[in-house]
């Protein structure tokens, strides 16, 4: 198959299945929707297309909604407050894919990136526990990642897809217990599974357009 033909089979069959999963579960509407935003803008963004950060904009708000409904509201802030400006601030930025634009992490950015989050994710624990979170824990260390992801998409640094495939396997462990609990998400870890799959194509992808070192 030619790389035109895979990406209209990833571009049709994932949404595809994020929404056939979703509505097999009889997950509500806009949980739905906001999971087969996500793929796209996902798969846009591993393409290098522009439009890929309006979408993750537009993902950050909806999920935000999806988070508070559901009292994980590490996720809702993050998604609103950090999420939806990031994808704003590379969209107004970039030019299109701008693949000369990729950078990578040094050693010491690398030590300084897993610190911060680190020393976030036991912040975030302590608020979120105190606040009465759903799940801190896994609330706490999904989003301490995702910030970490946020800032790396700012910058154009191609470990994001790193930070992102963890946030993203923790974040099936977290929606696989609201879905336990409470018989709702199953769009989401699908989409989250899905995710993770998509983030090891960007992995590979933007490795390839970074500059050689």
């Amino acid at each position: 198959m030619t790389k035109k033909g895979i990406s209209v089979l990833l571009y049709t069959a994932l949404p595809a299945a994020v929404l056939l999963i979703g509505l097999f579960g009889k997950d509500r509407w806009y949980i739905v929707a906001t999971s087969v935003l996500a793929v796209v803008y996902m798969l846009l963004l591993n393409d290098g297309i522009r439009a890929a950060y309006l979408l993750c904009a537009l993902f950050g708000l909806s999920y935000g909604a999806v988070s508070f409904a559901t009292q994980l509201y590490a996720g809702a802030v993050f998604h609103v407050f950090v999420l939806a400006p990031s994808g704003i601030y590379r969209f107004l930025k970039g030019g299109k894919g701008d693949e000369s634009a990729v950078r990578s992490l040094t050693p010491k950015l690398w030590c300084a990136a897993i610190s911060a989050t680190a020393a976030l994710a036991v912040a975030l624990f302590f608020l979120l526990r105190a606040v009465g979170g759903s799940q801190p824990l896994l609330d706490a260390l999904t989003i301490a990642i995702s910030v970490a992801t946020a800032v790396l998409l700012g910058g154009n640094f191609r470990e994001m897809w790193w930070f992102n495939l963890a946030s993203s396997l923790l974040y099936v462990a977290m929606w696989s217990v609201e879905f336990a609990l409470r018989g709702t998400g199953l769009a989401m870890i699908a989409l989250q599974s899905i995710v993770s799959a998509i983030n090891i194509r960007g992995i590979v992808l933007w490795r390839k357009r970074a500059p050689k070192e």
